[in-house]
C-alpha cells in the first residue's frame, strides 16, 4: 500500500460531496457526555434484571443495544420512554458543531442517534429549524434513499431510527430541514 500526504483539509473542499454517517460515539465527548451503547446497556440490565441474572446477561457478547431495547419495549416499556433520556441533553460537543458546519456547506449527514445534539448545534450556530417530515421506508435493496427522496432545501439532517416494532423491518426516516 502506497502512503500519501493527504490531509482532512484535502478531502473537505468546497466542491466535495460528502456524506457523514454518525452513531452514538459522536455524543460521548464533553460537554454532551451521553452514555455509549455498552454503558447504557449495563445500566439498563442492572436496573431491570434480577440481580442473580445480571452477570450472566452481561456476558452475552452477541446482545446488541437494539435487541435489549426491543426486549425492554416488549416487556416493560412499550412506548420506549427510555429513549427519551437521550433527548434531555442539550449540550452539543465539537463533533456536533463540525457536522452542523458541514451541513451548512451542503454536505449530507445521516444519524442513527436518538439525541438532538446535531439539531442543537445547528440552532446554536444561528440556523433556525423550518420543518420536519417523517417517512417510513421498508428495508429492502430496491428502496434506497435517492435524490428524488431528498428535499431541495439545504441544510437538512436525516435521522435514521428503527421502528418500535423491529418485526416489520421498517425504518423511520426523519428529515429535518433547517
Amino acid at each position: 500500500m502506497k502512503l500519501t500526504n493527504l490531509t482532512i483539509k484535502d478531502l473537505i473542499t468546497p466542491d466535495a460531496k460528502l456524506t457523514f454517517l454518525v452513531g452514538a460515539g459522536c455524543s460521548v465527548d464533553a460537554p454532551s457526555c451521553l452514555p455509549a451503547g455498552k454503558e447504557m446497556m449495563d445500566a439498563l440490565i442492572d436496573y431491570t434484571c434480577v440481580e442473580s441474572e445480571v452477570p450472566k446477561i452481561k456476558e452475552i457478547k452477541e446482545l446488541r443495544f437494539e435487541q435489549l431495547i426491543e426486549i425492554l419495549s416488549e416487556k416493560l416499556d412499550p412506548e420506549l420512554k427510555i429513549i427519551d433520556f437521550y433527548g434531555l441533553c442539550d449540550k452539543p460537543n465539537l463533533q456536533h458543531f463540525f457536522l452542523a458546519e458541514m451541513m451548512k456547506q451542503g454536505q449530507f449527514v445521516l444519524t442513527t442517534n436518538f439525541d438532538f445534539l446535531i439539531e442543537h448545534a445547528l440552532e446554536q450556530s444561528g440556523v433556525p429549524k423550518r420543518q420536519a417530515s417523517m417517512y417510513s421506508l421498508f428495508l429492502n435493496v430496491g428502496n434506497l434513499i435517492t435524490d428524488d427522496f431528498l428535499p431541495r432545501i439545504k441544510p437538512f439532517l436525516i435521522k435514521l431510527s428503527p421502528n418500535k416494532s423491529l418485526v416489520n423491518l421498517t425504518l423511520k426516516v426523519l428529515v429535518i430541514i433547517f
